[in-house]
């Protein structure tokens, strides 16, 4: 399952099979994931991410400039940054994780993964246009979803 960009919250439930989610700009839920999951995050609201019940790979593709505190626990798997501001701590108690990102802010809140989480950069939109600057007409229209 794949989406385009969204203004607003994003939510994705109970799917068999890799799941890309383009970036948002509000609030995601997603839960009951049988299969590696990717979501661009840009903004977030105050009700922030909430991820639980995946059997895959996360990778959280964060904005430049994104605050917010991320928690996990109840993972068979890890928590890592590819971010160089952004350090995870590890609970040495058991398989709880944190992060700060940024100036901390809107939760990102993950549980009962079967698999690692991966904290990498979002390319931006005008990353992608000037890679293919006759391609900038079809940038603003995705952003505009």
């Amino acid at each position: 399952m794949t989406t385009g960009d969204s203004d607003g919250a994003i939510e994705a439930k109970g799917s068999n099979g890799r799941v890309e989610l383009g970036q948002f700009s509000d609030s995601a839920e997603v839960n009951g994931i049988n299969g590696d999951v990717s979501l661009v995050v840009s903004r977030l609201g105050s009700e922030g991410v909430h991820v639980s019940g995946i059997n895959g790979t996360i990778e959280l593709k964060l904005a430049s400039g994104l605050n917010a505190d991320l928690a996990a626990h109840g993972m068979n798997g890890s928590v890592r940054s590819e971010l160089p501001d952004v350090t995870v701590d590890k609970n040495e108690f058991g398989s709880r994780y944190s992060a700060r990102i940024g100036s901390g802010g809107a939760p990102i809140e993950i549980s009962g993964i079967n698999g690692n989480v991966r904290l990498t950069r979002a390319a931006t939109a005008a990353a992608a246009s000037d890679k293919n600057p006759s391609d900038k007409s079809s940038a603003a229209s995705k952003t505009q979803k």
